[in-house]
């Protein structure tokens, strides 16, 4: 992939360090497709601490945040807008990618659609993926979706959620809830200082979760929707429940009486 753009900055996939920047370049191949070259060494410490022969599900899911960006860009969406994830997913191909000595470098071919809402409302882009090792056999596939806002909409949205969660309370939860805990000095989950908990910690808590409680076996994919925002001023609580038959374990994320977030994961044991 010689003929690709230079380096990504760092400001295109929004991110604030280099060093969580997976993307190193990029080139267009349709009018509505890019192909990504991706390189996710082994000195992240997402990967060094992953002690497996597997790209972590976490590092997938940035991997395509990032080049679903990219294309939201490259049709039109002006830099400083904000992103919002609705809907966002990944599942492995084939044995997945398998991390070599270096880590995983591939690429990674991202047909995007970006369209208004309807008139004078919030754009939208929709993106789907195609993830190839670096022998060019697909190890992985997913989609994305998410509203793309201007910081002045961005700001009216957050004013509005938030003024509606601080009013809910959790004292109806029952027992088998667990609370999520997040840290946001991670700057791998949290790119930038934020007012919510963003949707990667959900996402990276509900890994760990299905890792810690329902399989020791590998996570192959990933289906996620997010409701609303969560609110970092309140607790979150997460139901989780499995279905050996099927190899599934689904997850549902509350706070107070209200659900901001499903999430399912495909389970292959023994990996």
């Amino acid at each position: 992939m010689r003929d690709l753009e230079p380096r990504v900055d760092r400001a295109m996939v929004h991110r604030s360090r280099d060093s969580e920047v997976f993307v190193t370049g990029f080139k267009q191949v349709s009018e509505t497709a890019w192909r990504c070259a991706v390189d996710a060494p082994t000195t992240h410490p997402r990967i060094a601490s992953a002690g497996r022969r597997m790209l972590p599900v976490i590092v997938a899911l940035e991997i395509q945040r990032q080049c679903g960006y990219i294309a939201a860009h490259q049709l039109g969406v002006p830099f400083g807008w904000r992103f919002v994830i609705l809907e966002f997913a990944v599942r492995w191909l084939g044995e997945g990618p398998r991390l070599s000595s270096t880590g995983f470098q591939g690429d990674i071919t991202v047909d995007a659609d970006v369209t208004h809402w309807w008139e004078e409302k919030p754009r939208r882009v929709e993106y789907g993926f195609l993830l190839c090792n670096a022998e060019g056999e697909p190890v992985g596939s997913g989609r994305g979706l998410a509203l793309c806002l201007d910081p002045s909409r961005y700001a009216v949205m957050r004013q509005r959620s938030a003024s509606i969660s601080t009013q809910e309370t959790v004292a109806w939860m029952p027992d088998e809830l667990v609370p999520v805990h997040w840290n946001d000095q991670d700057r791998f989950l949290f790119n930038r200082p934020d007012d919510h908990v963003v949707s990667m910690a959900l996402l990276d808590a509900f890994l760990n979760e299905v890792s810690a409680t329902v399989s020791a076996g590998a996570v192959d994919g990933i289906d996620t929707q997010f409701h609303r925002f969560g609110e970092s001023a309140g607790p979150i609580w997460l139901s989780i429940s499995s279905d050996a038959a099927t190899n599934m374990a689904e997850g549902t994320f509350l706070q107070g009486q209200t659900i901001i977030a499903h999430a399912t994961a495909t389970l292959r044991q023994g990996r």
